[in-house]
């Protein structure tokens, strides 16, 4: 079956169309599916719509409630070099992966409240740093893989999910699952795929989270299965090789993950 027919819209081929002037080049910037041609925005707020609350919530913390502020400031000499420490190493981070500014002065208020719920050891400021700053892009809906994380803050991945898990449980936080469709996104620009590729690859990934995310597998290999998918069905030139690398997954992931897909695809008559 031909990619178009994924792809739900009004054009002679079946592809997605801008609605005010009817083009077919479609892109993703900002969080935005927009048109190429005319600059209509198609879809705003693909990965997040959730930011917003952050900036709710500092700015109601901003607004008098000093009490909370002094809770949350450092009792001793160790505590102050850790914060500086952890502050600097999120700061870092922040910059390397290039997300918004909102999400440091997050990362870095919630590693101020795992500091006075729970002892934190300086060689351990690292991992939770980088952990802090994925949970907050988790919560946020943006889009990254742990291993990226990982890399950039240049930690152990065991580390980094070993400290993830355990802020999770101090802080009494809930994380919504992963976007797939944005990490489908990612990884699809990441590969220099066409746009109507990475168009075709979110598609694919909207259809089918549900069905896998909710029986546990990967969201990294299910993501990178579509992008997979969409490319071959565009006959752009990438392979399982490639991709895999992108998403910081095995090649057999990705194989064994096509494969579902496909099959997945074929019974919902796609």
């Amino acid at each position: 079956m031909s990619p178009e027919e994924l792809v739900s819209g009004k054009s002679k081929e079946g592809e997605e169309t801008c609605p005010y002037c009817g083009s077919i080049h479609l892109d993703f910037e900002d969080n935005k599916l927009v048109c190429m041609d005319c600059g209509g925005i198609i879809e705003d707020n693909i990965v997040s719509s959730e930011q917003e609350q952050f900036y709710s919530y500092e700015n109601a913390v901003r607004k008098g409630k000093h009490s909370f502020s002094s809770r949350l400031s450092p009792k001793t000499k160790t505590d102050r070099k850790n914060l500086q420490l952890a502050i600097s190493i999120i700061n870092d981070l922040v910059n390397k992966l290039h997300l918004p500014h909102f999400i440091k002065g997050e990362a870095i208020k919630l590693y101020k409240e795992a500091m006075v719920k729970k002892s934190l050891r300086k060689d351990r400021v690292p991992s939770i740093a980088a952990a802090l700053v994925y949970l907050v892009c988790r919560k946020a809906r943006i889009s990254f893989p742990l291993e990226r994380v990982a890399e950039e803050g240049e930690v152990n991945k065991s580390d980094v999910i070993k400290s993830y898990m355990e802020m999770i449980e101090v802080l009494k936080i809930e994380v919504p699952p992963p976007s797939i469709e944005g990490l489908a996104i990612l990884f699809a620009k990441k590969a220099g795929l066409t746009s109507k590729t990475v168009v075709l690859a979110r598609k694919i990934a909207k259809i089918l989270k549900t069905e896998f995310v909710n029986i546990g597998k990967d969201p990294n290999g299910i993501a990178a299965a579509a992008v997979y998918t969409a490319a071959k069905r565009n006959e752009e030139n990438t392979t399982q090789k490639e991709i895999a690398k992108i998403a910081s997954i095995t090649e057999v992931t990705i194989r064994n993950r096509f494969i579902e897909v496909k099959k997945a695809l074929e019974q919902l008559d796609m």
